[in-house]
């Protein structure tokens, strides 16, 4: 009887379960942003750790420790893959209404293909309330635009020296795409 009733239990708990839950930990790799702004004619770099990327109901989740100018704050973002209403009812309230899946393209690079993810947010707490993110899952944010003054930060090193050319080849290319790099 003990038996049947533990079998009874782990099928309803495995029959309750929902898209499975991906949280990555990444170590303490520090991520190297530049920071251009063209209008102004200014380069600065800023470093980020990722503290955690989390994947479930369709949307990254990324925690960050952001270190400018030896200031370190934490940046939270979520990155649906949909605009469905059932993928964006799943978001936190602070981002329900805050952000929105604008497009994505393929890049195609030494034999991969790296979807990114292009999002409009608005970020009160961004040096532009209005920004755009860029988003590919290996890579995690690979560029943030500030969408009306054009500034923005593009990754150039992850930690990974096997990565870089790859890095560098593909923010490069979301850039040069005028369209898909500045239109929203």
């Amino acid at each position: 009887m003990k038996n049947l009733l533990l079998y009874v239990l782990i099928f309803f708990s495995l029959g309750c379960m929902s898209e499975p839950e991906k949280i990555e930990s990444r170590g303490q790799n520090i991520l190297e942003y530049i920071f251009v702004n063209r209008s102004r004619h200014y380069l600065d770099t800023l470093s980020r750790t990722l503290i955690k990327t989390k994947y479930s109901d369709s949307i990254y989740r990324l925690s960050y420790n952001k270190i400018r100018n030896g200031d370190t704050s934490e940046e939270y973002f979520e990155f649906p893959i949909s605009n469905s209403k059932l993928t964006t009812s799943k978001l936190q309230n602070n981002s329900r209404n805050k952000i929105s899946l604008l497009g994505e393209k393929v890049i195609h690079y030494d034999k991969l293909d790296y979807k990114v993810y292009k999002y409009l947010y608005d970020d009160e707490n961004s040096f532009d309330e209005v920004m755009l993110y860029f988003f590919i899952p290996e890579f995690g944010m690979v560029i943030s635009k500030a969408a009306w003054w054009g500034a923005y930060d593009k990754l150039v090193d992850n930690g990974k020296p096997d990565e870089k050319d790859d890095l560098f080849f593909i923010t490069e290319m979301i850039a040069f795409d005028y369209e898909f790099f500045h239109k929203y």
